[in-house]
């Protein structure tokens, strides 16, 4: 009996499996169809990724070109600010330069002269009222000597038959500062040095009037017509005062005059003189 059931069991399946497998069909090809649809995306969607991978690894080489470019560009921002500052200094230097020019300027244009009476400006004028009043006068009157001259160690500037001026721009006693002759180097001592139309010999003298000598050491003038003519520390400071040599004498009134010695001083009301070290002697 149990074997009887058990074929009418499995004869049933058999018949029962064919219509079951008939009725799902359908569904087994539209599973089918979705996943050939899947499948499809999975393969359009991995074409996007590896495109975007690629653009990805684009992009960093683009960023890195960039950083590079940046670098570059930072090296040559620092350089350019070096040159700008160097230019700086170039242009500070140049300004500089700039205003010693133009002092130096000013004082051609004093030597020029302002007008035709003085400077340069009268020699042209001259040379222009007297076409044959040229530079060929040179050779007669003015002459290089590289050697020795009468005992003199060469080179030797001659000025020959002619006289040699030296003045200052509009007067005797203006007070341009103009118009001296310096013989030497006579160093600035400290003192007053703004006199015009004097003759300056030796080192560190001073001299504040015009038409004045002065020589020697440390000496001054300081009136019209004064006079120092050697000697050190003396003065000479009033109008035609002299102090002929010494040490450490003072002229201190008009038409004083000490013939030479040490610490002699006239500068009482009255005008005096002195010849001799320790000996003074009034009118």
């Amino acid at each position: 009996m149990r074997r009887l059931v058990l074929i009418v069991i499995a004869l049933t399946v058999l018949l029962l499996v064919p219509a079951a497998a008939s009725a799902s069909t359908p569904t087994l090809k539209s599973l089918a169809k979705s996943l050939a649809a899947l499948q499809k995306t999975q393969k359009s969607q991995a074409a996007t990724i590896k495109s975007l991978q690629g653009k990805g690894a684009s992009g960093t080489s683009t960023i890195a070109a960039l950083q590079s470019t940046v670098a570059g560009q930072a090296a040559t921002i620092a350089s350019l600010q070096g040159t700008v500052t160097s230019q700086a200094s170039t242009i500070a230097g140049l300004q500089s330069t700039v205003t010693s020019q133009t002092d130096t300027i000013v004082g051609l244009q004093t030597v020029v002269g302002a007008d035709t009476s003085h400077g340069l400006r009268k020699s042209v004028a001259d040379i222009a009222a007297n076409p044959a009043l040229t530079l060929s006068w040179l050779p007669t009157y003015l002459s290089l000597d590289s050697n020795a001259e009468n005992g003199v160690a060469g080179p030797n500037v001659v000025f020959q038959a002619c006289n040699v001026h030296v003045f200052s721009a509009t007067s005797e006693d203006d007070t341009t500062g103009l118009g001296n002759l310096i013989v030497g180097w006579d160093g600035t001592s400290g003192g007053q040095r703004g006199g015009s139309n004097n003759l300056v010999c030796g080192e560190g003298n001073n001299f504040s009037s015009y038409g004045c000598f002065v020589a020697g050491n440390l000496n001054a003038v300081g009136g019209p017509c004064a006079s120092v003519c050697g000697g050190m520390d003396n003065q000479a400071t009033k109008n035609v005062s002299s102090v002929d040599g010494g040490y450490n004498n003072l002229a201190g009134n008009n038409g004083d005059i000490i013939g030479g010695g040490e610490n002699i001083t006239l500068n009482s009301p009255s005008i005096g003189y002195a010849w001799q070290a320790g000996t003074y002697h009034t009118p």
